[in-house]
């Protein structure tokens, strides 16, 4: 799908739609970096009630990873505004992971006419902070035995013995273990394709652009609901005292037994409480 951005460029997106229900939803991958891909297969059973409208953020999965203009997360939710017109929605439900929900806030928080409702799975925060706070409690959970394997990691960087984007790829692996409860499902997140430069460039934008505390008035004004699990980097008490302050959740799921990924852990769950959530008046 070919999108004219407000910079005058015009970039291809990958999107996929899947179902024709009357009520739709676009879904925000995580990352930054991440792709459609890793989240699509846990809800395409949703297409039975609605329409699903999945994509690549920009540099992402299938689009073309270069670019040649100066980005700005804002195109992101220029990006989502051609996609919910091309599809015919007056108003769409977001539904953001992870990093996608530091974009679901920042678009409602832009576009609050054209949202039906917000979910956000696995929250952060709000700014760059949040993000440095959660490597350093997903650091705090790391074993001795991985730690030592990440830091012989590196010194085969420091030594060129390896390539970037491989040593980034192991790290990721090694790291992936501690965001999940059960291990059961370790070998569903492994080998997750992510965009790393792309990682980089949209991290260092957060707070220039990400003017979320400033626009908590109309934050406060949609209908959000927040789904946390309990064993997650970021745990529901953490992140009710990130974002208190800025949004009034229609209400705050705490997931038991649940880490990071509560569409893969909890999948079943979470796929009921979806429908109850989008299907309200």
């Amino acid at each position: 799908m070919e999108v004219l951005l407000s910079n005058k460029k015009t970039i291809n997106i990958n999107v996929e739609k899947v179902g024709n229900g009357e009520k739709g939803i676009i879904f925000l991958h995580g990352g930054p970096g991440a792709t459609k891909k890793s989240i699509k297969k846990y809800f395409v059973k949703l297409e039975e009630k609605f329409t699903l409208l999945f994509f690549d953020q920009i540099a992402c999965g299938e689009n073309e990873k270069e670019y040649e203009f100066d980005y700005k997360i804002q195109y992101e939710l220029e990006v989502i505004e051609a996609i919910r017109k091309k599809y015919g929605f007056e108003k769409i439900s977001v539904i953001g992971e992870s990093w996608g929900t530091f974009l679901a806030l920042h678009y409602g928080s832009n576009y609050p006419q054209n949202i039906e409702k917000i979910i956000l799975l696995s929250s952060v925060g709000k700014e760059y902070s949040d993000l440095v706070d959660f490597g350093k409690k997903l650091s705090e959970k790391i074993s001795t035995e991985d730690s030592e394997t990440l830091n012989e990691l590196g010194l085969k960087y420091e030594k060129k013995e390896i390539l970037l984007e491989e040593y980034l790829n192991m790290y990721l692996n090694i790291n992936s273990k501690y965001y999940l409860a059960d291990q059961k499902y370790y070998p569903q997140v492994i080998d997750t394709e992510i965009n790393f430069d792309q990682n980089g460039v949209v991290s260092q934008l957060i707070d220039k652009e990400l003017k979320i505390r400033e626009k908590s008035n109309v934050l406060r004004g949609l209908d959000i609901y927040m789904f946390q699990g309990e064993q997650d980097i970021i745990t529901p008490q953490d992140i009710k005292e990130k974002l208190e302050d800025i949004i009034k959740p229609n209400a705050i799921y705490s997931v038991e037994e649940c880490g990071h990924w509560i569409f893969i852990e909890k999948n079943e769950y979470l796929m009921k409480e979806i429908v109850e959530i989008i299907e309200k008046h």
